[in-house]
């Protein structure tokens, strides 16, 4: 049996003036899935985030969580709702402890999510700070900590606001091997725990390992193609390819500057965790 649909997005355009960033955009996040969003630079991801967050408003089109509409919502109900989102940048309280600030996201939107009062909220956010591997550091100030411990932060202190789905921004920018490793691992145990994952990407090699459906979006921000991934050969998810064009790659108005690409057949060519690289995926046969 299929899970119902927790996210959905239904035409969803965001105008700056006469620009389009979002354009007729339409799309379904399952309870409890993995689901990606890649694209070039400029192809409206982060803005998709900002509409569906309610940090921006959609200029039409509707978003509906749990089959509420909360397109025209403020940021903090819809939070309280169960909807948190993260940002490319880590942001933190630097002067408050790691405990401190994963405390305030428990008692900003996840107070009314959280039954049994101070001492469960207190429990949970003990929960949540082993969960995101922080407990080693969980008294020390926020503000030195290193890149991979921020992001760790900044996605336990959404974590305690209890949401069914949590949106994340390039989770793995920034990060070396190791650290997307580990941050990949943190993301299955989120998942394995019931939470849905909403995962903007440019590690595109890192992403498809663990998203179990894609949105393509483009330059002009229109939806390309949703891809699910069960029907893709996942074996050729790591292949490298060498350098230069890939076989029957299209040119024209299927090629993204080198940075997706989609031949006749329907294959699809993104870049490489290496250097100069080239990930295929393609239809099973």
């Amino acid at each position: 049996m299929n899970a119902p649909t927790i996210l959905e997005c239904r035409n969803v355009g965001k105008s700056y003036g006469g620009l389009d960033a979002l354009d007729e955009v339409s799309f379904g996040v399952a309870e409890g899935q993995i689901f990606g969003v890649i694209g070039p630079n400029g192809a409206g991801k982060t803005t998709l985030f900002d509409v569906i967050s309610g940090v921006s408003r959609a200029s039409r089109g509707e978003v509906l969580f749990q089959e509420r509409d909360i397109t025209r919502m403020p940021a903090d109900a819809i939070a309280r709702l169960g909807l948190q989102r993260t940002f490319q940048t880590p942001v933190s309280f630097p002067n408050m402890s790691v405990r401190e600030n994963v405390a305030v996201g428990a008692t900003f939107a996840g107070r009314s999510r959280i039954e049994g009062g101070n001492a469960a909220l207190e429990a949970h956010v003990d929960e949540v700070v082993d969960l995101c591997g922080l407990s080693a550091v969980a008294t020390a100030p926020a503000g030195p900590l290193a890149i991979l411990l921020r992001k760790q932060l900044m996605i336990a202190t959404a974590l305690a606001a209890k949401p069914s789905l949590l949106m994340l921004d390039e989770p793995m920018g920034g990060l070396n091997n190791d650290e997307r490793e580990r941050m990949h691992a943190l993301l299955r145990r989120i998942n394995a725990a019931g939470i849905g994952l909403l995962i903007i990407e440019h590690v595109m090699g890192a992403l498809l390992r663990i998203a179990e459906q894609v949105l393509i979006l483009d330059h002009g921000s229109k939806t390309l193609e949703s891809v699910d991934l069960a029907t893709r050969q996942r074996r050729t998810l790591a292949s490298q390819l060498p350098v230069g064009n890939p076989p029957g790659l299209s040119r024209g108005p299927m090629a993204f500057g080198g940075s997706l690409a989609v031949d006749p057949a329907g294959t699809i060519y993104i870049p490489g965790d290496a250097e100069g690289s080239v990930l295929m995926l393609r239809e099973e046969s």
